[in-house]
C-alpha cells in the first residue's frame, strides 16, 4: 500500500467513518423487527414527522439499514425492517 505524506500529514486511506448522532446509535441498536417511538413535540407534527423520517432514512442508508415509518399515538414509530 502506497502511503502519500505532505507536510508532516499522513493521508491513510479506507478509514471508514464512525456513526455518530442520535439516529446512529438509537438504528445501531436496532435488531430487524424492533421499533422505536420518536415523540413529536411541535404544534406542526407533520412537518416535524418528514425531518425525522428524513433523518433516519438518510441515516439508515449510510448504515444498510432499512427502516418503516408510520404516524402513531404519542408520535413517529420506526421500525427497522432489513
Amino acid at each position: 500500500m502506497e502511503e502519500i505524506e505532505i507536510d508532516g500529514i499522513k493521508i491513510e486511506k479506507n478509514i471508514p467513518l464512525p456513526s455518530s448522532g442520535k439516529w446512529a446509535q438509537l438504528l445501531s441498536a436496532l435488531d430487524v423487527g424492533d421499533s422505536f417511538l420518536a415523540p413529536l413535540y411541535s404544534d406542526d407534527f407533520k412537518y416535524e414527522a418528514s425531518r425525522i423520517r428524513a433523518n433516519t432514512w438518510t441515516v439508515g442508508v449510510r448504515l444498510g439499514i432499512k427502516i418503516k415509518t408510520r404516524l402513531v399515538d404519542g408520535g413517529l414509530r420506526i421500525w427497522r425492517t432489513e
